[in-house]
C-alpha cells in the first residue's frame, strides 16, 4: 500500500496519511516525526491498484509540489526529475501529458487573472508601478479617455516608444 499525506496539524503534533486512491477510507495517523503510529483505520473499499496507477499519482504530486514551489523552472525538467525518482516502468506518454497540465493548473493559480475589459486594463496600470529592472519608469501614458497606452524605455541615447491602442 503507498500512503500519502492527507492533512497535518501542527497544534496537535500529528499527521494523517491515507490510501492512493482518494476515494479510500484507510487512514493512519502519526506524531509529526512519523515515528510513532498513534492510530490505524485499516478501512478498504477499493481493488488493489496497478503499479501505473501508483506511479502516476505519486509522480503528479512530486510535479505539483514542486511546480508551486519554483515557478520558473521548465515543467519538462521538474517531470524528468520526478521520474528519477519515483520511477517510469509502467508509465504511458499520456501520463506524462497529464502530469504537466497538473503542473499548469497549480501554476496558473499563483498568477494574477488578465484583465477582461479596457477599464480593467487601466485599472491594472494604475495600481501597479511599471517599472524596468533599473527602476526607470517604463509607462508614460495611461490615458482612459482615449484608450491609448504608451510605453517608453530608452537604450544608451535613443528613446524606443512602445504604443498599445486597445481600441474597441
Amino acid at each position: 500500500m503507498d500512503f500519502y499525506i492527507v492533512s497535518t496539524k501542527p497544534q496537535k503534533f500529528e499527521t494523517f496519511y491515507g490510501d492512493v486512491p482518494l476515494n479510500c477510507n484507510a487512514r493512519i495517523k502519526t506524531d509529526n516525526g512519523t515515528s510513532n503510529i498513534l492510530s490505524q483505520k485499516n478501512d478498504h473499499n477499493h481493488q488493489q491498484c496497478d503499479d501505473r496507477k501508483i506511479e502516476r499519482h505519486q509522480l503528479r504530486v512530486y510535479a505539483k509540489r514542486k511546480a508551486a514551489d519554483d515557478l520558473t523552472q521548465r515543467p519538462s525538467k521538474i517531470i524528468r526529475a520526478g521520474l528519477k525518482d519515483v520511477g517510469e516502468d509502467s508509465l504511458h506518454p499520456k501520463d506524462l501529458k497529464s502530469v504537466s497540465k497538473a503542473m499548469y493548473r497549480v501554476r496558473r493559480k499563483s498568477q494574477p487573472n488578465l484583465p477582461k475589459s479596457r477599464e480593467e486594463v487601466h485599472t491594472l496600470f494604475e495600481g501597479y508601478p511599471v517599472q524596468t529592472s533599473k527602476f526607470e519608469n517604463f509607462l508614460q501614458v495611461n490615458d482612459r479617455e482615449n484608450g491609448i497606452i504608451i510605453f517608453t524605455y530608452f537604450v544608451g541615447s535613443h528613446q524606443i516608444d512602445f504604443l498599445a491602442d486597445i481600441q474597441g
